[in-house]
């Protein structure tokens, strides 16, 4: 049905959004399945229509995340090809719009119990390989993340012991120093990133979100600053420095649009509580929400 005078008078956003795929024991990443349903749909709201597009799978490795993020945030925007043999590319292949994306939302498999909205990305102490047996760049600086490991980074190390080999081909608690150890050399954001903080935060008013998400009736929810220290903080970090790069970088004389960010931890089993339909509906409420009832990011 061709769209009516008042929807073709709404305002068009566009929202992109990413899932992995498998590694350790998340054999069938809950992550991508609920992307999927997402691409080259529109959703409708009463101010609004909001048009998304997904890709991935993505690679559970560092260099797929530094080698893909960028062009997301690039004006126009740069979409890789990935070719993955978990599975394929979502079909048909959506330009980008030339302004760039609205949002740039990322979804990862966490611990179970409930969505995760996490609010903060980190910018070094990755302790644990990528699927492919390779570490996060060195970081020149040591890490002033020591001591005890958060609870998440100590779920994503004992997850990754289960179904990963460490860079020596050997199991990872031979290869990889525990979670409470001084990690040595320091692992993370490096060259091109000198420019930021240990920490940024999503410009996303996460509270607002919940508390709309929970009056559409999805109350199994919560916000994190503790997204893990694995892929899908690196994910969270790398695509709130590209969106907030104008902040922190040198001057530019371009004005261009700059994308919201934000990732979600999704239950890594599903029906813990969520089902992959759950998992998905969710994620359309927060895109919506999102595009339409915040305030564009000042430039």
């Amino acid at each position: 049905m061709p769209p009516t005078t008042s929807e073709r008078s709404k305002p068009t956003y566009h929202a992109l959004v990413t899932g992995y795929g498998p590694f350790s024991i998340v054999t069938d990443n809950p992550s991508w399945r609920a992307v999927v349903p997402l691409h080259n749909t529109l959703i409708h709201t009463d101010s609004a229509t909001i048009h998304v597009t997904a890709i991935g799978p993505l690679e559970v490795t560092y260099s797929t995340i530094l080698s893909v993020v960028p062009g997301l945030h690039a004006r126009p925007p740069q979409l890789p090809p990935l070719n993955s043999e978990y599975a394929p590319m979502p079909e048909p292949v959506i330009a980008p719009p030339p302004e760039g994306y609205d949002l740039t939302f990322h979804l990862g498999a966490g611990r179970n119990g409930a969505l995760s909205i996490e609010q903060v990305g980190h910018k070094t102490g990755y302790r644990s390989p990528g699927v492919d047996g390779k570490m996060a760049p060195v970081v020149a600086v040591t890490s002033n993340r020591l001591g005890q490991a958060s609870a998440a980074e100590q779920f994503e190390t004992e997850r990754l012991r289960q179904g990963t080999k460490g860079p020596n081909g050997n199991a990872l608690d031979d290869d990889v120093i525990s979670a409470n150890a001084k990690p040595e050399p320091s692992h993370g954001f490096a060259k091109g990133y000198e420019c930021f903080p240990e920490e940024l935060r999503t410009e996303v008013d996460v509270p607002g979100l919940i508390k709309h998400l929970e009056q559409q009736g999805e109350t199994r929810v919560v916000a994190s600053v503790d997204a893990g220290h694995f892929l899908c903080d690196f994910i969270c970090f790398g695509s709130l420095a590209e969106s907030q790069r104008p902040l922190f970088g040198p001057p530019s004389d371009t004005k261009a649009k700059r994308s919201k960010s934000l990732f979600m931890h999704v239950p890594h089993d599903e029906h813990e509580p969520h089902t992959i339909e759950e998992m998905t509906e969710a994620a359309r409420q927060m895109i919506a929400w999102v595009c339409t009832k915040e305030k564009a990011l000042p430039i």
